[in-house]
């Protein structure tokens, strides 16, 4: 196990994501706390944007289902946490850094440096987190199929965006696959409360969790192999 300045961005991305979540179902002042996070974020890793990119859907969704008002507190906010983000030693540099590296730096890496490669490249095709991966995916896909079908609640238009979002840059390389996975298991807890939609489902969720504990201890306490060695 390697600790890397990215457990920040998947930890803040968590984060705004489940505050985003909040806003959307009962609006209150935790959306304020955004700029902060952010403040921290650009000064530990250069993933803020991301969190732009999902706060921008939560605000679109606030506009279609919550109320204009409520939207346009988000969207205020959402300006905030873009400005704070110049409170970093490097100012406009620091900010800009994320798009310049994509421009530069990552095309290179995703062509010659295996963490920047597809989970689908030839070389890691038959690595055995892979079908794991694809399962978490199927699983999110059907919850939010699931939910999208219930007429009870609201359509989790939110969630199919970061759903969609994630899923992309899941596939851009596999360095992007923790960050992933702990999204969707942000998510599939925001659509399992679902007795409405799938009635007496507690058994099958607790015995899924159950597993997913499981292998996650396994990997903790025994590590696991990569193409790199093992980890």
């Amino acid at each position: 196990f390697f600790e890397r300045s990215e457990i920040f961005t998947n930890l803040f991305l968590v984060l705004v994501i489940l505050i985003c979540l909040q806003e959307l179902r009962k609006p209150s002042r935790l959306k304020w706390m955004l700029p902060s996070i952010f403040a921290l974020w650009v000064n530990l890793h250069p993933g803020f944007p991301l969190g732009w990119a999902i706060l921008g859907t939560a605000v679109l969704v606030s506009w279609i289902q919550v109320s204009r008002r409520e939207a346009a507190k988000l969207a205020a906010c959402t300006v905030l946490c873009v400005l704070v983000c110049w409170l970093n030693p490097l100012g406009t540099e620091g900010v800009l850094y994320p798009l310049q590296f994509s421009q530069t730096y990552a095309p290179f890496l995703r062509q010659y440096y295996f963490e920047w490669y597809s989970p689908f490249h030839p070389l890691l095709r038959s690595s055995p987190h892979l079908p794991y991966l694809l399962a978490l995916e199927l699983f999110t896909l059907v919850l939010l199929i699931l939910n999208h079908r219930n007429k009870i609640t609201p359509r989790p238009w939110f969630q199919w965006l970061v759903f969609l979002i994630m899923s992309e840059l899941m596939l851009t390389g596999i360095r992007f696959t923790p960050a992933f996975c702990f999204v969707m298991i942000v998510l599939n807890i925001s659509l399992v409360p679902a007795e409405k939609i799938w009635p007496r489902s507690a058994w099958w969720v607790a015995g899924l969790a159950t597993l997913c504990f499981g292998i996650a201890a396994k990997n903790l306490i025994w590590g696991y192999e990569t193409i790199s060695g093992p980890r």
